[in-house]
């Protein structure tokens, strides 16, 4: 079986990072009930120095069915959150087998309670105005938000009226609409197009505030930069706030730390897919997925089975007259800077060019707060994965410079990234588009 499961990582020796490909193919998740709470429930970074050490964490994450956050590749370590019933197994069994290990957080639930505590209604009237870019904010706030861009028009640093309209491309399971933004500004020549995503992991609230960020700078350039203003004159964007609204909205309601969308699994109490494992290019649970329901990544019965990775399927196909350059679908944590493929370690033919543009990117956002982004191909940075947007958006809608951005941080408060971390991430990562 580990054989098995080491030839759909894309590898064949056994390597201590191998080893920890294969840890992230076994997330597994737990059946939610409502208002799920973590308290108690700690974040440890495990440091395996060895193939063997490796292999015994490794077994612990099947015996005890450990939730691995994510793998760092840079100090071969990963993030693994346990719950109070087997903290001191676990960390005894580590020091007993002398495995280095800390604690990086030591409670989740008093930072997800430090997240709440702000957060407010705060929504009305001109909505570059009152919309607070430093909170997070429910989806209902976010649509109240996209609803009220069409009815201002933006203002570059030339006078220049900068347009935005509205369209919603598909719907949830809960009957929640998924809305795209498109921004752009009138001109004489046809421009290529930047399509942009957020929330496709529901508990990745960074993603969806950098895209709203990204509107509002594209639309209304509050700074008045001129190199925010070249970026809508060259490019028309296209952009979902919120891909996955009904595990977002779920993960406010009820589980902050819920992934999947909220699909009612026939035959399952589980609910949920993973989206980002449910696309249709080289679509196998088989690699870095599951065929479990109870899955937190759960790929789906079929390869587009759910409404999301339909909707942008579809919407693809639907705009043939639109010249995509680039796709980025925006995720947390980690910092990193992936392209395709996830699907098998292979580079696609012109690997060069997306690296240099994301070593670009890497130089970019380093500059301002000295954030250290890696770049690299998914499966080779991060770890072996079918059925994600940006294979898809490469290999099936033939979009050249598509990449996956993994925002901030690199653990210390993983995907509960407080709110004063909100506009430094923004800005860095406007710095790189």
């Amino acid at each position: 079986m580990l054989t098995t499961v080491m030839e759909s990582c894309g590898v064949s020796n056994r390597t201590i990072m191998k080893l920890l490909c294969i840890t992230t193919l076994l997330l597994v998740s737990q059946v939610t009930t409502q208002n799920t709470r973590y308290d108690g429930h700690e974040v440890l970074k495990i440091f395996p120095k060895t193939t063997n050490e490796a292999s015994y964490v490794l077994d612990m994450v099947q015996k005890y069915g450990l939730d691995v956050w994510h793998v760092h590749h840079n100090d071969s370590s990963l993030d693994v959150k346990i719950w109070p019933t087997i903290s001191s197994t676990v960390k005894q069994d580590l020091t007993n087998t002398r495995i280095p290990f800390f604690t990086w957080i030591k409670d989740i639930q008093s930072l997800i309670d430090q997240q709440f505590a702000p957060i407010t209604s705060h929504i009305n009237k001109r909505a570059t105005q009152q919309f607070m870019f430093t909170v997070y904010h429910s989806f209902a706030q976010i649509e109240a938000y996209v609803a009220s861009l069409s009815q201002d028009t933006g203002t570059g640093p030339s006078g220049d009226s900068i347009y935005s309209s509205n369209a919603v491309i598909g719907y949830t399971e809960e009957n929640r609409q998924i809305h795209l933004v498109k921004i752009s500004k009138p001109s004489n020549q046809a421009k290529k197009a930047i399509f942009v995503d957020g929330g496709i992991h529901a508990r990745e609230w960074i993603s969806p505030a950098f895209v709203l960020y990204l509107i509002d700078q594209l639309k209304y350039n509050p700074d008045q930069l001129q190199s925010v203003e070249d970026l809508v004159d060259t490019y028309d964007w296209y952009i979902v706030p919120v891909l996955n609204p009904d595990g977002y909205s779920y993960s406010f309601a009820s589980d902050r730390l819920w992934r999947k969308n909220r699909r009612t699994n026939s035959g399952s109490t589980c609910h949920g897919v993973d989206l980002n494992r449910n696309f249709g290019y080289q679509w196998n649970p088989a690699i870095g997925g599951s065929t479990s329901a109870c899955s937190d990544v759960f790929s789906g019965v079929s390869a587009f089975s759910e409404a999301e990775s339909k909707a942008i399927r579809d919407y693809f196909a639907s705009a043939s007259n639109v010249d995509f350059i680039s796709y980025l679908t925006v995720h947390s944590y980690g910092q990193m800077w992936l392209y395709p493929w996830g699907y098998t370690s292979a580079l696609p033919n012109d690997y060069v060019d997306l690296d240099a543009a994301g070593n670009t990117a890497r130089v970019a956002i380093r500059n301002r707060f000295n954030t250290r982004y890696t770049v690299g191909s998914s499966t080779n940075v991060l770890y072996s994965a079918a059925g994600g947007s940006d294979d898809y958006a490469k290999g099936g809608a033939g979009i050249k410079y598509s990449y996956t951005l993994e925002l901030r941080d690199t653990g210390r408060y993983g995907f509960v990234l407080p709110e004063s971390s909100i506009i430094p991430t923004c800005q860095e990562t406007m710095d790189v588009l």
